[in-house]
């Protein structure tokens, strides 16, 4: 197996966890145990993958991990600042994407997010104190990600 077709099984891995994980995040605002044990799992194997073939080095996947890392730190200062299931999300991301990908995923999330924030508390259809679940917007950062790479 080649470096292009494992780059492809990923990245659709990696949407199709985040489209399932979607769905439970808009409809029950938490994402099942199981899905995101599953996930974490199948991006380990996908890291293990990309690194023993070359696609990925050890280095890179660390670094990748820092996104997550910080998540679960603010969890544990700050009840409920951010959901941890955003952070187990990271951590599936990154074992199943490239440096360049995750950094355009993450960056374009970001940007959703605000952007559909400031929408709904400029024109009144949410308070200040709404949660807004994020993850429906990793799986929109990623899939412009996976384009641009």
């Amino acid at each position: 197996m080649n470096a292009d077709s494992v780059n492809c099984v990923c990245k659709v891995l990696v949407i199709c966890i985040l489209i399932i994980s979607s769905i439970f995040d808009i409809k029950r605002k938490v994402v099942p145990m199981w899905l995101l044990g599953t996930g974490v799992i199948v991006s380990a194997c996908g890291c293990l993958v990309m690194i023993t073939i070359g696609d990925k080095s050890i280095y890179q996947s660390l670094i990748m991990i820092i996104p997550a890392a910080a998540i679960f730190v603010m969890n544990i200062l700050k009840k409920k600042a951010i959901g941890v299931g955003d952070g187990y999300m990271l951590i599936i991301m990154s074992g199943l994407m490239s440096l360049k990908c995750y950094e355009i995923s993450i960056a374009m999330a970001v940007i959703f997010s605000f952007l559909v924030s400031a929408y709904l508390i400029c024109f009144k259809k949410i308070g200040k104190k709404n949660v807004i679940p994020f993850i429906p917007f990793l799986a929109a950062g990623s899939f412009v990600g996976i384009i641009a790479v």
